[in-house]
């Protein structure tokens, strides 16, 4: 074997290994993967996973691979690529600067206009981000990229990581649902309103129920006077304002040229609303979110 490894040296002095990789447990995990695709596509993935599993014996222990799973049949169904990237150093880039550099150099984007969505985890500052980029710029609003990226951040806040990333890939389903309809999710048709009219109606037969009872109740005990009984509950009262709280920092450009343009996602209605875009250092547009941290 010293022999065979001596002359690979001499024949190729000059020979990297493709697979990215720090120690010999992440090259062994490498070499298995890169045998049912690319080196680059092996690339893509490794990042998350030796994030969550760091070691042989955490990986041993390791759960189904449902986010993933979920993920890949979220991709396939709406064409949208969905990525999650977790890192150490942005290596003195902005978030927004990273993360559009990271989809766009690293081959990320489904079709010939790169749709897609990536979130974006530093650990160096414990900060966020999320961009979008070709048709995932209209699906993903300023509006939905900053709900979803706030969400998001609350499972990070509380160390599940993999909470963290099984509400955004549930989440970017939902709002690629939403898109499908022609109406993504808005400052002006929020993600949460759905759900509140659901309470309200819930409320409504509510109210209509408890004044139904009690107009049976006093009809009974008091039918010679023909009393008529009035509801002593309002609607107001079984409302909940869910309305989501938008994370309100400001994004961070540095060392980078940035031109903000609204896109109109051509719902009506007072406030701002669609995706601001701005080029990455590809020249491709980019939306994406203000940013969040945990």
């Amino acid at each position: 074997i010293i022999k065979i490894l001596d002359s690979l040296k001499k024949e190729y002095p000059d020979a990297e290994c493709a697979l990215t990789h720090k120690n010999v447990y992440q090259l062994l995990v490498a070499v298995v993967l890169s045998a049912q695709t690319t080196d680059k596509g092996v690339n893509k993935v490794t990042p998350a996973l030796f994030k969550k599993y760091p070691d042989a014996k955490k990986l041993s222990k390791a759960d189904p691979q449902e986010v993933e799973e979920y993920i890949k049949t979220i991709r396939d169904k709406y064409e949208e690529d969905i990525v999650v990237v977790f890192v150490s150093s942005t290596n003195g880039k902005s978030n927004v600067a990273f993360a559009d550099d990271f989809f766009d150099y690293e081959g990320y984007g489904y079709g010939s206009n790169y749709d897609g969505i990536i979130y974006l985890v530093n650990m160096e500052n414990r900060t966020t981000q999320i961009e979008t980029c070709g048709a995932s710029i209209g699906t993903f609003t300023d509006y939905g990229c900053d709900y979803i990226n706030e969400h998001a951040d609350k499972y990070l806040s509380e160390g599940d990581y993999y909470g963290a990333v099984k509400n955004y890939a549930k989440l970017c389903g939902e709002f690629m649902k939403q898109a499908d309809t022609g109406k993504p999710y808005d400052y002006n048709n929020e993600y949460n309103k759905k759900k509140s009219y659901l309470i309200y109606i819930l409320s409504e037969i509510a109210v209509w129920f408890v004044g139904l009872i009690s107009s049976i109740s006093g009809t009974a005990s008091l039918k010679s006077k023909m009393n008529r009984v009035q509801k002593a509950v309002q609607a107001s009262s079984y409302v909940t304002n869910a309305k989501p709280v938008i994370a309100s920092e400001a994004a961070t450009f540095i060392k980078k040229n940035v031109s903000r343009v609204a896109i109109s996602t051509g719902s009506s209605g007072s406030g701002h609303h669609g995706s601001t875009t701005h080029h990455s250092s590809s020249g491709r547009s980019h939306g994406g979110s203000h940013g969040g941290h945990f």
